[in-house]
């Protein structure tokens, strides 16, 4: 009962702390002169960037989808080392995976890295539409998500 208490409470502190943090942010960028020029500049080239944010997402979703649809639909039996398409992959697998040039000749492989490069780009995609969009403080967060996520990412690829 304590545990689940203090598990509680600390959930409740992380929100609060989060909400925080987002309020001032949300000072932060109307006072800020480089997120007003930057909103001068979306706003000026809105058309433009929204068309470029919409067909990034098109493509990521038709690849991803794409590469869905084909390999449910073309799925036979499962490859020798006993994997399907679907089958769940760490970041260290699919790091060996490409490094040791096994996605040129194993399905499974170039399925997988298809699935998730459609992914990435139209999440990319999605965001950058939102970005355009956003005011400035969803600008921010945006901003912070997607640089916090490729730094992750470029981490988890050199350290697996």
């Amino acid at each position: 009962m304590a545990e689940r208490l203090e598990g509680l409470v600390r959930d409740a502190l992380r929100t609060g702390a989060l909400l925080l943090a987002i309020g001032l942010l949300a000072a932060a960028t109307e006072r800020s002169t480089v997120f007003r020029s930057l909103d001068r500049g979306i706003l000026r080239h809105r058309p433009l960037l929204l068309g470029a944010a919409s067909v990034i997402a098109a493509a990521g979703f038709a690849l991803f989808m794409g590469t869905v649809v084909y390999a449910l639909v073309t799925q036979g039996p499962a490859t020798p080392g006993g994997r399907s398409f679907g089958d769940a992959v760490t970041l260290g697998e699919i790091k060996e995976a490409y490094l040791t040039g096994a996605w040129r000749s194993d399905r499974f492989w170039r399925l997988t890295l298809l699935t998730a490069s459609g992914a990435m780009t139209m999440a990319l995609g999605i965001f950058s539409v939102v970005f355009v969009l956003g005011p400035s403080v969803v600008r921010a967060l945006i901003a912070g998500g997607v640089l916090y996520t490729g730094w992750r990412l470029v981490l988890g690829w050199s350290q697996v």
